[in-house]
């Protein structure tokens, strides 16, 4: 483990996050006190059945509009507080969690299973403890976490900011300039044939041209495709093509007979 964490010692770093665990656990516990409140003067009405009620409906925002006005704080945030200690009474609270994550996991529908969750955190990518972190709770009820781990989420997060066709071009286009990455790419078989069929004729033209810079590999390059009548025929619609393929070949010059031993004068 290293001695440092950022420019403090570790036992500095550890006399640090103990002060604020405390302090976090203070603002979280101010957190539920407002929440308390805004259920007080606006509890959480049921929805559904035979009489379904909202909270436009009665007023509710109004009400807690002039509330969160009155202590300094958004209508949202006070909405937040309000739903999540609506969720978790205060029996069901658990301290060394912070209100954040009481706040994510609220979102849990069953009650059984929302109180079983706080209890049983998963272990952690980085820390590899048991600890809840916003991360950890994002991931259990299904949501993107703020800080994707593992290389799928990684994957799964730039998928789901490259659904526009621009921004996917764009990002392909940046990760392709990476030599190792498209050496990378181009090693699968798929995504080669992809990029090879999605390709414009002008773009593979030039594509071959790159391929057949050597005078041999042109050469046999072109008997090969001339073989296909439908590229023959194509080429020698092509007045240029066609004039250099017919154009007059350079004769080589003749080469002098080697003279044979019994032609050569005998010596005098």
């Amino acid at each position: 483990m290293s001695e440092n964490v950022g420019q403090v010692t570790r036992q500095r770093y550890e006399e640090i996050v103990a002060g604020d665990r405390q302090l976090v656990a203070q603002v979280g516990r101010a957190m539920f006190t407002i929440g308390d409140h805004a259920a007080e003067i606006e509890p959480v009405r049921p929805q559904g059945g035979s009489t379904p009620h909202s909270d436009e409906l009665f007023g509710v925002y109004a009400s807690l509009q002039i509330y969160a006005d009155d202590i300094g704080l958004s209508l949202s945030t006070v909405l937040n507080y309000r739903f999540t200690s609506h969720r978790w009474l205060a029996d069901r609270r658990r301290e060394g969690v912070s209100h954040k994550v009481h706040s994510i996991l609220a979102s849990i529908q069953d009650d059984a299973e929302r109180f079983e969750a706080i209890d049983d955190p998963p272990v952690g990518d980085v820390t590899g403890t048991r600890r809840w972190t916003t991360n950890l709770a994002q991931k259990r009820v299904g949501r993107w976490p703020d800080r994707p781990g593992t290389v799928q989420e990684k994957v799964e997060r730039v998928h789901d900011l490259a659904a526009d066709e621009e921004v996917a071009v764009e990002v392909t286009r940046d990760v392709l300039r990476r030599p190792q990455v498209a050496a990378r790419l181009m090693e699968d078989t798929a995504t080669r044939h992809a990029v090879n069929d999605a390709q414009r004729p002008e773009h593979r033209a030039e594509s071959m041209q790159s391929l057949v810079k050597d005078d041999a590999a042109a050469a046999k390059m072109a008997s090969d495709v001339l073989r296909r009548p439908e590229v023959a025929a194509r080429v020698a619609a092509d007045d240029r093509a066609r004039h250099m393929v017919n154009r007059p070949r350079p004769t080589a010059p003749a080469s002098r007979p080697r003279p044979s031993a019994c032609s050569r004068p005998a010596p005098s």
